[in-house]
């Protein structure tokens, strides 16, 4: 494969768009790594969010993001917001939010939407105070918009 950035292994020079067709038509999934390269954006190669994924996303969120949840990271889990693993989604800081279980369950069970807007994670559902549903997002946090 390349040996140095946009050189392969016989010293022919490519671009880094033909080096990107080369690993999507070989299979090849890029990685996103951390300062100490550890893998942090995954893909499809892994469900389950790593320990490291997991870490910056805890510090990111510092908790359940689902409205009105006061739970602290060690009560949550890592939900796929973007679009569920099973049907393609992939296991990338971006698509992670934190959500306890009983709030994880919730949004697979009513299948209430979920998107990032200005720096927060809402949620599509009735307010608590009744009434239409609307974007609703737990005041506590604020993700970091390099976070996103």
């Amino acid at each position: 494969m390349l040996q140095r950035p946009r050189e392969t292994a016989t010293g022919g020079r490519i671009s880094a768009g033909e080096a990107r067709r080369y690993a999507c038509n070989a299979g090849l999934i890029p990685q996103v790594f951390d300062g100490a390269s550890v893998p942090l954006d995954l893909g499809r190669t892994k469900r389950l969010f790593t320990l490291h994924q997991r870490r910056a996303i805890e510090n990111r969120d510092g908790g359940c993001v689902f409205p009105g949840c006061e739970r602290p990271p060690g009560w949550c889990e890592g939900h796929h917001w973007r679009e569920p693993w099973a049907k393609g989604g992939t296991t990338d800081l971006k698509d992670g939010i934190l959500l306890c279980g009983s709030d994880h369950r919730r949004v697979h069970l009513e299948d209430i939407p979920v998107r990032m807007r200005d720096g927060r994670v809402e949620f599509f559902m009735h307010p608590p105070t009744g009434g239409p549903k609307q974007w609703i997002s737990n005041q506590r946090f604020r993700v970091e918009p390099n976070a996103r």
